[in-house]
Order: C-alpha cells, then sequence, then structure tokens
C-alpha cells in the first residue's frame, strides 16, 4: 500500500510548495519595506507640496504595495485555514497564483515610486523616460520571459 510519501504527485505538489515558499521569503522583505516606506510619506514635512498629479501616483503606489503584501501572504493564511487533509495541489496552483497577483501589484508600487521620485526631483520628462524602461523591463523579466520560455518548453504543444 501506498502512503503519502510515495505517491510523486504528492512528492511533486510538496517540491511546488517549498520552491513557493521559498520565493515567498525572498520578495515580502522587500514588500514590506515598501510598503513601510510609503506609509512614512504622508507624514514628511514635504507631502504638501507634491502636485495633485504626484499624490494620485503616491496613491497608487501605496494601493498598490497593500495590495501586493495581501497577495503575498495569502499562501501562509490559507495554509493555515485551510484544516487537513486538503488538496496541495489546489493549494499550490491558487497560491501560485496569488503569488504572481503579488508581484504584479509590486511592480506597479515599484514603477509608480520611481516615477513619484522622479517627477518630484527632476520633472515629468524625466519621470516618463525611466518609468518606460524601467516598466517594460520589469515586465519582460518578469513575466514575458518566464511565459515565453514555459509556452517553448510546453511538450503538449
Amino acid at each position: 500500500m501506498m502512503g503519502p510519501r510515495d505517491d510523486p504527485t504528492e512528492n511533486e505538489a510538496d517540491h511546488q510548495l517549498e520552491e513557493l515558499v521559498q520565493e515567498l521569503r525572498l520578495v515580502l522583505p522587500g514588500a514590506t519595506v515598501l510598503f513601510g516606506f510609503l506609509l512614512s510619506v504622508p507624514f514628511s514635512s514635504r507631502f504638501d507640496s507634491l502636485t495633485a498629479l504626484d499624490r494620485v501616483i503616491y496613491m497608487v503606489a501605496f494601493l498598490s504595495a497593500s495590495l501586493a503584501l495581501v497577495l503575498l501572504l495569502a499562501e501562509a493564511g490559507y495554509h493555515r485555514i485551510q484544516a487537513k487533509p486538503y488538496d496541495k495541489h489546489l493549494m499550490v496552483r491558487t497560491s501560485s497564483r496569488q503569488a504572481v497577483a503579488g508581484l504584479a501589484s509590486l511592480g506597479v508600487s515599484l514603477l509608480a515610486c520611481v516615477v513619484l521620485v522622479a517627477d518630484f526631483v527632476y520633472g515629468a520628462v524625466l519621470a516618463m523616460a525611466v518609468a518606460v524602461p524601467l516598466g517594460g523591463g520589469a515586465m519582460w523579466l518578469w513575466f514575458g520571459l518566464p511565459l515565453m520560455r514555459r509556452l517553448r518548453d510546453d511538450p503538449s504543444r
């Protein structure tokens, strides 16, 4: 009789879950620091000198960092609340999607922070000149390249 540890699909789910946890351990500290920084910005003495557009950009950065943390931390809540036995494959799939959405939200927040600082310090032209290649590069490295390789390496094609 085969136990759960003898099941190759269960071993694969364990491996995928461990990889996901390690990836989240890498991303979460940076997202947390960014969120903490954004929490302090409105209380700085120069916040009042931001333009209306800069305040909108700040709010986009703040809300997307908040959403990123919610999504990146969701796996821990899912795992703790879902009583055993549970479908580990479903948990990995759900948590992986939440992590990807969290990375996208984190990317929006990072980009909004760069635009806000560049606009505040150097003006809108330089802010856009920096934001466009940075945003494009992040999208390519975080999503485009992995998706392209996934499609290329997909044996079902």
